[in-house]
């Protein structure tokens, strides 16, 4: 009726129905051709309803013919939902034990999880004292530290480490027993009992700091170094990639490292340039490996130019 229309929807639905105590939602939205639109109606069993409304300036009905479905399929859960939801909304304003007690037992009557019912979510009010867990934790002094450099000797972030893992001077903290604590707002060490009588306590930090320091240079030494050469690695390592791939499409190079002079001399600078390509790749790859079809392509472009040169043999002997 609506895809004929010169409307191109119906207002001021209504339904009607024997004994109708509830439609949902209320009023009622105007009706779209090809719009899928859902309806809830409270009332006595029947087997059809009128739905009412305006199409333009005329008024129109249309009667439609009720489907019989069993008790608890999904109706009463539907009308659950929007009360639970309801409920959580105005609790988030009001808190009332009365009604959180209605809607956890709305949500376990009908099966629909609600903030109270379920378990997912966190209680907005919900916190933990992180410090007293810390305080609860027992040290020793006795164990290893988890990377096996030795035996614990320094607080760093909050983590037991030895004096190998020691490398950030601004929150390392040498302990002296395995009672020690740490304050979580300032993170000062505190001696345990045998170590200080109450406002007394006597630091030394500077000479603590030289003695972190001096534990921790080895360790430092050795991480800079190897990042060092890491990054040399990287750098040489990706050169020579990008200089292998810029391999021209009749198979040779027009540069490359290493470059014999003699070579150079005797047959051009791109036969030496491809002559030294191959002998790279072949000395750090192999022959028969993923640049295979490489160095096939290149041997064949030094036969083409110099088909009487045995370039096996001088690739052999470079």
């Amino acid at each position: 009726m609506l895809k004929s229309a010169i409307s191109t929807s119906a207002s001021n639905i209504s339904i009607s129905a024997p004994d109708l105590t509830l439609t949902w939602p209320s009023p009622l939205p105007p009706l779209f051709a090809n719009c899928s639109q859902s309806f809830i109606v409270k009332a006595s069993k029947t087997d059809n309803v009128l739905i009412s409304g305006d199409m333009g300036d005329d008024s129109v009905e249309e009667i439609v013919n009720v489907m019989e479905i069993p008790d608890n399929f999904g109706v009463k859960q539907l009308f659950a939902r929007l009360t639970i939801a309801g409920i959580e909304n105005k609790l988030e304003s009001e808190p009332n034990e009365e009604e959180k007690q209605r809607c956890i037992k709305l949500s376990i009557e009908s099966g629909i999880i609600c903030k109270f019912t379920s378990y997912i979510g966190v209680d907005l009010e919900s916190h933990e004292n992180i410090n007293d867990d810390w305080n609860s934790t027992d040290y020793s002094d006795d164990d290893d530290c988890y990377c096996g450099g030795g035996k614990i000797q320094y607080f760093i972030n909050h983590v037991d480490h030895c004096a190998s893992c020691a490398l950030d001077d601004e929150e390392i903290i040498p302990y002296e027993c395995a009672s020690c604590a740490l304050d979580d707002e300032e993170i000062i060490p505190y001696e345990c009992a045998n170590c200080y009588s109450e406002g007394e306590m006597e630091y030394e930090e500077s000479s603590k700091r030289r003695e972190v320091e001096e534990a921790a240079e080895p360790a430092r030494r050795r991480l800079m170094e190897e990042a060092a050469r890491r990054n040399t690695s990287k750098s040489s390592d990706s050169t020579i990639s990008e200089n292998i791939q810029s391999q021209n499409v009749d198979g040779s190079w027009d540069d490359f490292p290493g470059v014999n002079k003699e070579i150079e001399k005797k047959y051009g600078k791109v036969v030496a340039a491809t002559l030294a390509a191959i002998v790279y790749i072949m000395k750090n790859y192999g022959s028969e490996g993923k640049y295979s079809l490489i160095i096939m392509k290149a041997k064949n472009f030094l036969k083409s130019k110099f088909n009487d040169v045995d370039w096996d043999s001088i690739i052999n002997k470079m």
